[in-house]
């Protein structure tokens, strides 16, 4: 898996195009949105076959528990990448655009969000669309080689 060419201006234009679109369990989570963002980079999906069934948050909940084997979001993006080619763990003070974040939802219950990085802030979903959300604890990191 590797970024295509230009890839920053098809990230930019398909922030825009979603810009609207509000969270739907199953259809736009941070889960959904964050690989759809992420195919315009690479051109790839990243998310298992088995992540993209559920309808409600507790069949979210129980397809991430089931690919980290309980051990929440981030341990499963990371066993979901070990399938996938030239991702790596970054330390995450050093984030940028087009980089996947895990981070501490401080608005809701507390529980772990995934996001992209758009060089200034994370990219999250509300029910009125896209959301840049700065100064949010980022857990977990990952950089997609170019």
């Amino acid at each position: 898996m590797k970024k295509i060419l230009d890839w920053e201006i098809l990230f930019h234009e398909y922030l825009y195009e979603i810009r609207n679109k509000p969270f739907e369990w199953g259809k736009w989570d941070c889960c959904i949105a964050s690989n759809e963002i992420l195919k315009k980079i690479t051109g790839e999906n990243l998310l298992p076959k088995s992540w993209k069934n559920w309808k409600t948050e507790e069949e979210a909940f129980k397809a991430i528990d089931k690919l980290s084997k309980g051990k929440g979001l981030a341990v499963a993006i990371e066993n979901a990448m070990k399938k996938k080619k030239g991702w790596s763990s970054i330390e995450p003070n050093f984030v940028t655009k087009g980089d996947l974040v895990v981070f501490k939802n401080i608005d809701g219950d507390g529980t772990s969000v995934c996001a992209v990085h758009d060089g200034f802030g994370v990219i999250g979903i509300s029910d009125e669309g896209l959301e840049i959300k700065q100064n949010v604890e980022i857990t977990h990191a990952w950089r997609l080689s170019v």
